[in-house]
């Protein structure tokens, strides 16, 4: 199996679809079984360690956006390796139902109930992501994403969106792609 079959929906969950497919509607919380949700993370983070060690850059625009580098898995459409580059928590606009697998590194992500909240940094939900969490969010959610230190992420969006970010050059995806080379090689998670 080559590297692009390996980082296609094939080493993301199944229960990714789930995460997609759902509406903010109680009822639709996706069935995740326990084993899926806690046995996903060495594959996917051998899979892009792999597909890692052979990228001097990758083959599609990669771009920065709300704090974080987004570069294209190969043979997927809507799915991006996230890397940050800083610590300052930034807002985080959601244009598409996503689901973010967190391979190494941690961040803070909050939510809030209205905008007034948000300008107020008074949060509704709060929470820590290290390695192996899971977080799905939807359209409108009014969030904000701060990393704590060397992430790397996949993302995975229900519909492609148009690249609002800023474009990153060769010599920047390269930076980036050694940089999660280098998490994911520290993190307990990481490729063996």
């Amino acid at each position: 199996m080559s590297t692009n079959e390996l980082l296609g929906a094939t080493l993301l969950p199944g229960f990714v679809d789930q995460l997609l497919a759902q509406t903010r509607e109680p009822r639709e919380v996706p069935d995740v079984e326990l084993n899926a949700a806690d046995e996903w993370l060495p594959a996917l983070a051998d899979a892009v360690g792999s597909w890692l060690s052979e990228m001097p850059f990758v083959a599609g625009d990669g771009f920065y956006q709300s704090g974080y580098a987004h570069l294209p898995l190969p043979g997927t459409a809507g799915r991006f390796l996230r890397v940050p580059l800083g610590t300052t928590r930034e807002t985080w606009p959601i244009a598409s139902t996503s689901a973010l697998f967190t391979l190494a590194g941690s961040a803070e992500f909050e939510m809030y109930a209205t905008s007034d909240d948000a300008r107020a940094s008074r949060p509704q939900y709060m929470r820590l992501l290290g390695p192996g969490d899971v977080l799905a969010v939807h359209v409108g959610t009014l969030c904000t994403l701060r990393s704590l230190g060397d992430g790397v992420q996949v993302i995975a969006l229900r519909a492609v969106e148009p690249n609002t970010g800023q474009r990153l050059s060769r010599h920047e995806q390269a930076d980036i792609l050694d940089r999660a080379r280098q998490s994911l090689k520290r993190s307990s998670g990481g490729v063996r």
